[in-house]
């Protein structure tokens, strides 16, 4: 999920408090294409619907509507006659969906946009079902709970292709969808994406009455703090399909969680994105599936990817790698003290990172069997666990299987890749290696290996994986295709069916790059997004002197979406998508990024008046600051400051210019004099001359400070003047060169302001 999404839609919500002139006419009741009336709102509009249905209704938004004109909740109830046929739908018009969308705002007070009471095949439609660009933008904020509650025995209701957004509210019942109440059934939630603050999709039905046959398909996840889907007590039957969990939290996160569910669980195809949690005391978890009630549960889980991702964060002197430090990280957890069969096959698991070193007893584990239960039944085929996370304190273990072993387990056909020494626990007893794991009897036909992929993320087989005997695994009923709908024929392990030959249409994608220069020497981070990421799929990165016509040549080892290079020259770099079966390769947009060169400055000077300083820096070259110190603890960082010291005195004014790679540093040592006090210039002190008799320069000192002009005129003693110049000198110091002159006598007169003196110099 982009950011700018959810930063567009906010400003939206916040314009849209604003909006309360009515737009007479800007929602149609319509059948089919004949509209029935128009209305100022939804509420008038659904209001007119007859409480007994004949035909299809749909509640149309046209680009003009604004939520003023509404009052929250709206509520569909049960109308008689609602059928597939006869539905009620709310959607939007045509001009609507060739524009950025239409946001509909949820006022402050209202604690939720729709209510489903008791109500059967209601649809909300944005329409496009363009992940990220749906033509309905559900929008909540303030204190409102949920967006959506579906509630009292709704039925056959669907809620797809829209945007839904409530991220104001952090308390812990906020969810942008509740299903709530008990008797709710054969509800769907379908292509949209969510944007939450702490729930997203939440069921809590009854026991004796449960929410079931639920379907939660395609819809895209992002940011929710607590649950992206909650099963909570009293729901059973659902499906969870083909959705994007991309998740980003600083608390606890758990993506699919089936708190104590009954009957049974399709969890299939989800690619699930977790981590970068800055508490190191949080827990992670994509699939955790429990039953406590002592309720009939199944689970079938596969097809699926667990990941928790990595994000690239850069700066000029180098790029890193970060991942979330937690404590705790599990792929998928089966938890709860009563039975559970679980199906768990071709999921491709992969954590990574480092835990903080300080705390003890941290756990990590692809797949862990918490529950024992002896009446238990697993059947764990094809799966790729993988953990290469390190760190904690005493007492930690990163595993790639911790198997309670009660009840009835097949296990088989897995690949393991593990980056420490403890790498799977089956009751009491722990193996640091597969070898020693199936010398006690366990898993012989599975594999330990380094498993490559196209992506940190997507998890799908890079092409050095092509048939490797470590992912063979061995078909299994039910199953005949992939995460992508590809036929499984080998078949791989892991949630991707590797195939030679490119699916889909190639694209280059573009490259993700922060700063435009880094230091000589650094290491600089590429990352490429928005390219191809199907099966056959070769990514290359490439690189070529800065300005140079020359042609592109491979990086060596740079097959993955992201590169790091070390710079000693400023270079430009691309990326190139192509498939391994052959055929036109596909490039990103071209980069370059600079060096940047050593900072220098040659000098500085200043002038002054009294104690008053003006500073001048004079040849900085490759500098992004500067910083001078003025000798009294004051500082500036301006390029040429002004300064007034407080008090006479000798200063050494240093001034330092940076860049993010290097400083140079030049020093200039001033004489603070306040001579404002001298008005005049006492004659009687007169000036010391020397030497004299001279030969060459002669050096004029004034025995007291004159802070005016100094006017010096020499003339021989035939009246010739040779010498006459007015300067101005705060230390009164004076230099005249008469190396040119006759020898003889000469007059040399000082005049400071309204007084002068005269004294004799023999040149000789």
């Amino acid at each position: 999920m982009q950011l700018k999404l959810y930063y567009s839609l906010l400003v939206a919500a916040l314009l849209l408090q604003f909006q309360s002139i009515a737009q007479p006419n800007s929602v149609k009741l319509k059948s089919g294409t004949t509209v029935i009336s128009t209305h100022h709102g939804m509420q008038s509009a659904y209001a007119a619907i007859p409480a007994t249905l004949t035909q299809p209704y749909v509640i149309e938004l046209d680009s003009s509507y604004t939520s003023a004109n509404d009052t929250f909740p709206l509520t569909f109830v049960n109308k008689a006659g609602a059928s597939a046929v006869n539905t009620v739908t709310i959607t939007v018009s045509d001009a609507v969906l060739a524009s950025d969308g239409l946001p509909v705002l949820c006022n402050t007070g209202s604690k939720r946009m729709f209510v489903f009471n008791n109500a059967d095949w209601v649809v909300i439609n944005g329409r496009n079902d363009e992940v990220e660009n749906q033509g309905l933008q559900l929008i909540g904020f303030g204190d409102l709970r949920e967006l959506i509650l579906i509630s009292n025995g709704s039925r056959n209701n669907t809620i797809r292709n829209c945007v839904l957004l409530n991220n104001m509210y952090t308390g812990t019942g906020a969810s942008c969808v509740r299903i709530g109440g008990g008797g709710n059934s054969r509800n769907r939630i379908l292509n949209n994406t969510f944007i939450s603050s702490h729930n997203t999709i939440l069921s809590d039905g009854g026991g004796a009455n449960p929410n079931d046959n639920i379907t939660v398909s395609g819809n895209v996840f992002a940011g929710a703090s607590g649950y992206s889907f909650k099963a909570a007590t009293g729901t059973g039957r659902t499906i969870i399909d083909s959705n994007r969990i991309q998740v980003s939290s600083q608390v606890a996160t758990n993506c699919i969680w089936y708190e104590n569910h009954r009957d049974t669980a399709i969890i299939t195809r989800n690619t699930i994105n977790i981590g970068n949690t800055f508490d190191p005391n949080t827990e992670i978890k994509g699939i955790y599936f429990a039953n406590t009630a002592g309720n009939a549960a199944y689970a079938r889980i596969a097809n699926n990817i667990v990941a928790n991702t990595a994000h690239i964060f850069m700066s000029s002197s180098g790029g890193s790698l970060f991942v979330d430090s937690s404590a705790y990280v599990s792929g998928i957890e089966i938890a709860g003290t009563n039975p559970i069969k679980a199906d768990i096959y071709f999921n491709t698991i992969r954590l990574f990172g480092s835990t903080t070193n300080s705390l003890s007893n941290a756990f990590t584990v692809p797949l862990y069997r918490k529950e024992s239960n002896i009446a238990s039944i697993y059947n764990i085929k094809n799966n790729i666990f993988i953990n290469k996370r390190a760190g904690g304190g005493a007492g930690s273990k990163h595993l790639n299987l911790f198997m309670n072993g009660a009840g009835t387990v097949n296990i088989d056909y897995n690949t393991y890749e593990s980056a420490g020494t403890d790498m799977i626990a089956w009751d009491a007893s722990s193996y640091s290696s597969l070898v020693a794991y199936k010398a006690a009897s366990h898993e012989p036909n599975s594999d330990s290996a380094e498993v490559k992929f196209m992506s940190r993320e997507s998890l799908h087989l890079a092409p050095s994986m092509a048939m490797n005997p470590a992912l063979h695994g061995v078909a299994v009923a039910g199953i005949g295709r992939d995460i992508d709908l590809q036929a499984r024929t080998w078949p791989y392990r892991g949630a991707d069916e590797y195939a030679v030959a490119c699916s889909g249409t190639l694209k280059g994608g573009t490259i993700n790059f922060s700063p435009d220069s880094v230091c000589p020497n650094a290491t600089a981070v590429l990352q490429i997004i928005g390219q191809s990421a199907s099966n056959g799929v070769v990514y290359q990165w490439q690189s070529r002197p800065a300005g140079s016509a020359a042609d592109f040549t491979d990086i060596a080892g740079a097959t993955d979406d992201y590169v790091q290079t070390v710079l000693t020259t400023p270079m430009e770099f691309r990326f190139k998508d192509s498939c391994l079966a052959g055929g036109a390769a596909f490039y990103s947009d071209t980069i370059s990024m600079g060096i940047w060169q050593d900072v220098s400055v040659d000098s500085i000077t200043e002038t002054h008046n009294n104690l008053s300083y003006a500073f001048t820096a004079h040849g900085i070259k490759n500098a992004h600051s500067v910083l001078w110190l003025l000798g009294d603890n004051a500082i500036a960082d301006t390029l040429n400051p002004t300064y007034a010291y407080t008090s006479p005195g000798v200063y050494t004014v240093k001034l330092i210019v940076m860049n993010d790679c290097s400083s140079d540093t030049v020093t200039l040592t001033i004489n603070a004099q306040d001579k404002s006090h001298v008005n005049d210039w006492n004659r009687d002190n007169g000036f010391d001359m020397y030497p004299n008799p001279a030969s060459g320069t002669v050096v004029l000192q004034l025995k007291e400070a004159y802070a005016g002009e100094t006017r010096i005129t020499i003339t021989s003693v035939t009246g010739q003047v040779v010498y006459d110049a007015s300067e101005s000198n705060s230390n009164g110091l004076y230099k005249v060169d008469l190396s040119t002159k006759p020898k003889g006598v000469y007059l040399v007169k000082v005049q400071v302001g309204t007084q002068q003196t005269i004294q004799k110099l023999l040149l000789q």
